[in-house]
């Protein structure tokens, strides 16, 4: 995959679906059942439940790779591939491609590593969510959720952590 690809659906993840879509309702929900139940929306909260939250499950496969392929997106290396660098004799730019993204390695290994942790705290707190929310007695009360209050606020903080990971990703090898 190119980079700008790369680039457009790490926007589209992050900015599109979990920032002004995802997010958003996921806010909406834990505030809502964190107080009491006179201000629950229950036909908003059956969509969420239904749909929206299970969205996780989908999208998550985009984050992990998005992550995977974050390396051989992003490297410098890919620079020599384009001019003016493409202009370096081949065996003297292999070799400086190679150096190149050795260092780039180096310099952002701590941000790979907390995308990776961001995903898989993400990926945790949801199937503790789910979790929680299959043992809701049936039929539903009204503030049945309110339970999963703790795993909900988690959940919320998991994907704020991880939408803040992927802005901060380093924008290197940019066409």
């Amino acid at each position: 995959m190119s980079t700008p690809s790369w680039h457009s659906r790490r926007g589209d993840f992050n900015h599109q679906w979990l920032s002004n879509q995802y997010l958003t309702q996921l806010r909406y929900w834990v505030e809502m059942i964190s107080k009491d139940s006179r201000g629950l929306d229950q036909e908003f909260e059956e969509e969420f439940l239904s749909t929206t939250l299970l969205q996780w499950e989908r999208k998550s496969a985009v984050a992990h790779e998005l992550a995977d392929e974050l390396e051989c997106e992003l490297s410098p290396r890919k620079l020599f591939a384009q001019t003016p660098l493409n202009r370096i004799p081949e065996d003297l730019a292999l070799e400086m491609a190679a150096i190149c993204h050795q260092l780039w390695l180096a310099r952002t290994e701590e941000a790979r590593r907390q995308i990776a942790e961001a995903i898989d705290r993400a990926d945790r707190t949801y199937r503790g969510l789910k979790q929680c929310l299959a043992k809701r007695p049936v039929p539903l009360a009204p503030d049945a959720s309110r339970l999963c209050t703790p795993l909900a606020q988690q959940f919320l903080q998991a994907c704020q952590n991880l939408k803040s990971v992927f802005e901060n990703l380093p924008k290197l090898a940019s066409e």
